[in-house]
């Protein structure tokens, strides 16, 4: 039943004022489910309101390579790594997408 459930995550992702524990949720379920078009426009619209949000921008990083759009999944990284210098993970996936520390 994944329209069901997709259509449930859109409907609290919808209402979630504080946190961002729905709208991300929902964000991926949209890629699980084959929206790469929708979970990058939801995770975007999530960055924007928790720019800080750490697993927001992961999730940013990946799926903008995953679609191909290297330019952007690069700087996605960069804010990544600048909001956790020390985080090797962080560091690593940067790199890999030829980011320079």
């Amino acid at each position: 039943q994944r329209e069901a459930a997709l259509a449930w995550l859109r409907k609290a992702a919808a209402v979630e004022t504080v946190g961002s524990r729905h709208r991300f949720v929902y964000g991926v379920a949209q890629h699980d489910f084959g929206d790469m078009t929708g979970a990058l426009s939801t995770l975007r619209q999530l960055h924007n309101a928790l720019p800080a949000d750490e697993q927001v921008l992961l999730a940013l990083v990946n799926y903008s390579a995953e679609s191909g759009n290297r330019d952007l999944a690069q700087r996605y990284a960069k804010k990544l790594v600048a909001l956790a210098p020390q985080n090797q993970n962080y560091r690593g996936l940067a790199a890999s997408l030829g980011v320079s520390p």
